[in-house]
């Protein structure tokens, strides 16, 4: 399999990470421990390769980390995926049909401050059949990418308009393997460099999505090798409602739409486990149930009761 195509299956299943955040002139996301977002993610190449699936990001904790000489304080994402995959793998100057299942595991640490990914571990593994006779296949992908951010132009808060760019020093290694029948090809890079990613506010708009209709904010993100995400940034999930992703030539090869969410910033205040409305809730069915009890009582002790005498004339 091309090296370009399995990095760009890693960059698209996570896509809709917390990485690039945008907002309407508004405050950054107010993230804490345990906010959650699970995303449905639709991925097709040029060679018929498709993958279908979900992806859940979690914030598991938050500390001070150490990353390429330089400490922050961070919040750590867990990161799991899983679906289908089926398509044609280039293999040798031809092609190989497959069909299977992936599976993809890592952790990313994010900045606190400015929202941005300083370190990545991502490994993908894919597994199933090659067609028509159903040879087993194996493909594991693992990557380790630290950044170091030299030039953070893109801040809370944008607007419509507003543009900036990041720049960071990167120190990146992958291992790739595939495997079927007698074919085993195996590859391990290594390399270091700089990296500028532009974006630009485009637009604001309603977008509908499986876990609800949002207020959102189209943010464009260019890569140097003229790749480009459109991000459409919810304030109302502390995240990306929606991922596109295109190709250098412009053609559209992905698409990530929030299932479900947990964004506790938005999330009504609670004491002892229940909310305010939860709290009155509770203190209605309370009362009525001790008013319904205390009506009881009282038709009991009146069955009780001896009949009047009558009065005498």
């Amino acid at each position: 399999m091309p090296r370009g195509a399995v990095a760009l299956i890693v960059l698209i299943l996570t896509a809709c990470s917390l990485s690039v955040p945008g907002s309407a002139r508004a405050d950054a996301p107010a993230l804490r421990v345990g906010d959650s977002w699970t995303y449905r993610t639709n991925t097709s190449f040029a060679e018929g390769f498709v993958l279908n699936g979900t992806a859940r990001f979690t914030l598991a904790a938050r500390g001070n980390v150490s990353v390429e000489g330089t400490d922050h304080d961070a919040f750590r994402v867990e990161i799991r995926g899983e679906g289908a995959i089926h398509g044609e793998v280039p293999v040798n100057g031809g092609s190989v049909p497959i069909s299977g299942t992936w599976d993809l595991v890592g952790e990313e640490l994010l900045t606190a401050s400015g929202l941005k990914v300083v370190s990545s571990l991502l490994e993908l593994l894919a597994q199933g059949v090659t067609q028509p006779f159903s040879q087993p296949f194996v493909l594991r992908v693992r990557n380790l990418t630290r950044f170091t951010i030299l030039d953070d132009s893109w801040r809370f808060p944008v607007d419509v308009g507003d543009a900036g760019s990041v720049r960071s020093r990167f120190n990146a290694s992958e291992d790739v393997s595939f495997r079927y029948s007698l074919f085993d090809d195996t590859s391990n890079s290594n390399g270091t460099g700089e990296r500028t990613l532009a974006y630009r506010v485009e637009s604001r708009s309603d977008v509908q999505t499986p876990a609800g209709r949002f207020e959102a904010y189209a943010i464009r993100e260019t890569w140097p090798d003229g790749r480009y995400d459109v991000l459409h940034f919810a304030a109302a999930v502390g995240n990306n409602a929606r991922t596109q992703s295109y190709n250098e030539t412009g053609a559209q090869v992905a698409t990530t739409e929030l299932v479900a969410y947990r964004y506790q910033a938005l999330e009504p205040a609670t004491f002892l486990g229940l909310t305010a409305t939860g709290w009155a809730i509770g203190l209605i069915v309370a009362s009525v149930t001790t008013a319904a009890a205390s009506w009881a009582w009282r038709r009991r002790r009146m069955a009780l009761r001896p009949p009047p005498t009558p009065p005498t004339a």
